[in-house]
């Protein structure tokens, strides 16, 4: 299995949608499981020295799909957004906002390059088969957010 990110920004707003897209590359044909959802992913905003972007702190209020599991054809690719914005921001700020939920959200200045990466994990879980039902970490590579 691999998995990335990816940025897309929108007219009139300052939020980005942020993407995850899964390919699977096992070697066994069929269907393979994956129990994705947002608790399933950590992710940071570092500047180009790895320095971390902190969250802010302010109001937040949200709403999320509920996440059912997702079944990956042999050799399939899948990408669908992450991102449904929550986070309070005043519009005279001069920043870009990612949003993947109360604990995840940044406010990402225009004075630097900036970027977004995770770590995704989804556990093992009793009854999954070994072919079929896709468990592990995966690393996912840092994505630069257009910042300027």
């Amino acid at each position: 299995m691999r998995a990335r990110l990816s940025l897309e920004s929108q007219k009139d707003s300052p939020f980005l949608k942020v993407y995850i897209e899964f390919q699977n590359t096992s070697g066994v044909a069929g269907m393979r499981k994956i129990r994705f959802n947002p608790q399933t992913i950590h992710a940071k905003v570092v500047n180009k020295n790895g320095d971390p972007l902190h969250t802010p702190i302010g109001a937040y209020d949200g709403t999320a799909p509920l996440w059912e599991p997702l079944l990956l054809p042999y050799e399939g690719t899948i990408k669908f957004n992450i991102s449904f914005p929550g986070m309070g921001y005043r519009q005279d700020q001069n920043v870009i906002l990612i949003d993947l939920g109360p604990e995840a959200c940044w406010a990402v200045p225009n004075d630097q390059d900036y970027f977004l990466s995770a770590v995704l994990t989804i556990p093992k879980q009793e009854g999954d088969h070994p072919h079929f039902d896709w468990s592990g970490t995966l690393d996912l590579p840092k994505v630069r957010i257009p910042t300027k």
